[in-house]
């Protein structure tokens, strides 16, 4: 009984020195530089503030459509439904569905302005925020 433990032991060490999980590889190639680990992105207040910043963003974006416009937008962008699937769930046609959701698009293009021509006004509203802040 000793021996058959003792066999049964070794054996098992064996086979788990020879697995490849244990062996050893030498890696050959250039080595990479360590992931830069952002902490803010951890703080769970934070992301609670983001993920609420978002949602209100993305609700405010949707207000600006109509139903039909929302009814198409949805299931292509979230869900990632084809038009043909959309047009059979809207009774309509599936080139329709596709140019409602290219007007959609520029109609949410248009909507997000790109660059303020108020800067200064905005860099004096910083000035004073910060005065007052500091």
């Amino acid at each position: 009984m000793k021996a058959y433990l003792v066999k049964s032991v070794t054996n098992r060490c064996i086979n788990l020195l020879k697995s490849a999980r244990k062996k050893r590889e030498i890696y050959i190639g250039p080595w990479l530089p360590e992931p830069q680990i952002n902490l803010s992105e951890q703080n769970p207040m934070e992301l609670v503030v983001k993920d609420k910043a978002i949602s209100y963003a993305f609700l405010v974006m949707l207000n600006q459509l109509n139903a039909v416009e929302r009814a198409v937008f949805i299931p292509r962008e979230v869900l990632d439904y084809s038009y043909s699937e959309i047009a059979q769930a809207l009774n309509k046609s599936e080139g329709n569905c596709r140019k409602i959701y290219s007007r959609i698009k520029k109609k949410l293009h248009q909507a997000v302005p790109v660059s303020s021509s108020n800067t200064e006004k905005e860099d004096a509203l910083v000035q004073s925020l910060a005065g007052i802040v500091s």
